[in-house]
């Protein structure tokens, strides 16, 4: 049986609205809204404009059958008004039908929507669990001002499905806690050891420096050599060329639990070398893993570390120079969240097209909107 579509999804919405003077319905101005930003509109104006623009081509197929289409006020009325973690629910569950045999490997990450900043009030701030491999946010959260990333990411850590994925973060979420809930739901945590928590970084960098450096015996640098594992990849684009060598060790691992790691099964170096425009640049990095060898050998430990900047690049930064996200200064109620989800939404399906990058799909969708609704129509699963 085929999944539900996006828009059957949201048909189950709560309607914020009072019935009296309610004159466009819930799901329609959600498509319109979606349906625009798969367009790369990049504001209410703009999602106003492009459905005036376009009533009588789309107007109908979108459920508008009086001939009128929402003014901007109208809209940012309802998105004010509505409620945004209801609204990830919905996109969640749908996400999950699509993709019914889970998610292998889940990234963290937090973002201030800068232009939501109101005189002294901060800026809104979220927090996206995110499925690279799918380019989809699959939970999402927003952080209090009383409390912090970390704290907030314990939440939906303990609702996730996270048998069998490995949990990435950086090293903002680097604690024994969010370590053991990641642990309860039988998932790893692959997390980095910087400033934020030197201990655990000294005692990394000194372990390889000593091997490195010819400061241990005879006997234990064989034994120590034995054991590391050094995997490399290497790629090439957009102008440089970039170097991945990661190092593994499980030496470490009794000294570290004892520390209140929970079930580190591998310490780990990282090391990047970029080299633009003929000057190269090496970053070093360090962290700890619960995943043992057979189940997060260095290859997969090096792909996770690297798709987990997809959160920044493929998300975080599409939102921002797409989308325009830190220049949109809607204010108002949850407005700001919830056109933040529908960004989400519209990145997850641009990026699993057939275009090689989200601007090229946002140009197709501008020139044939009815290709931009068909997406919100479609029950297909994923998985099948």
């Amino acid at each position: 049986m085929p999944a539900p579509s996006l828009l059957d999804r949201l048909a189950g919405l709560t309607d914020p609205r009072s019935r009296h003077g309610r004159q466009y319905p819930l799901v329609p101005m959600l498509a319109l809204c979606l349906v625009a930003t798969l367009a790369g509109c990049t504001s209410v104006a703009a999602i106003a404009q492009f459905g005036r623009l376009r009533r009588h081509r789309l107007g109908h197929a979108l459920g508008f059958h009086h001939g009128k289409m929402p003014a901007a006020n109208t809209i940012t009325d309802l998105l004010a008004a509505l409620d945004p973690d209801h609204l990830d629910r919905v996109t969640g569950d749908w996400l999950a039908d699509r993709h019914a045999d889970g998610w292998d490997h889940i990234a963290l990450d937090g973002k201030v929507l800068r232009g939501s900043r109101d005189g002294d009030a901060p800026g809104v701030h979220l927090l996206a669990a995110y499925a690279p491999q799918a380019s989809a946010v699959i939970a999402r959260m927003t952080v209090e001002a009383t409390t912090n990333e970390h704290k907030t990411a314990l939440r939906p850590l303990g609702v996730l499905p996270l048998a069998g994925a490995v949990v990435t973060a950086d090293a903002m979420f680097s604690h024994a806690d969010v370590c053991e809930k990641i642990l309860e739901k039988h998932g790893d945590y692959v997390l980095y050891a910087k400033d934020n928590r030197s201990q655990l970084k000294a005692d990394i960098e000194a372990a390889f420096a000593a091997a490195e450096g010819g400061d241990f015996p005879p006997s234990l640098l064989t034994a120590w050599l034995a054991d590391a594992v050094a995997v490399t990849s290497r790629c090439q684009g957009h102008g440089r060329i970039e170097r991945r060598t990661l190092t593994t060790t499980t030496w470490l691992n009794e000294y570290l639990r004892d520390a209140g790691w929970p079930q580190v099964s591998q310490a780990f170096r990282l090391v990047r070398e970029r080299t633009a425009d003929g000057a190269t640049t090496v970053e070093v990095v360090s962290g700890i893993t619960s995943g043992g060898r057979v189940t997060l050998d260095g290859e997969r430990l090096l792909a996770v570390t690297r798709d987990h900047w997809g959160i920044e690049n493929g998300l975080h930064h599409t939102r921002d120079e797409t989308f325009r996200e830190d220049r949109c200064r809607v204010r108002r109620g949850n407005a700001p969240r919830v056109l933040a989800s529908l960004r989400n939404v519209a990145v997850y399906l641009l990026r699993n097209t057939d275009h090689p990058s989200v601007p090229a799909a946002t140009r197709e969708m501008a020139a044939f909107p009815d290709r931009a609704l068909d997406l919100l129509t479609a029950p297909t699963s994923i998985s099948e």
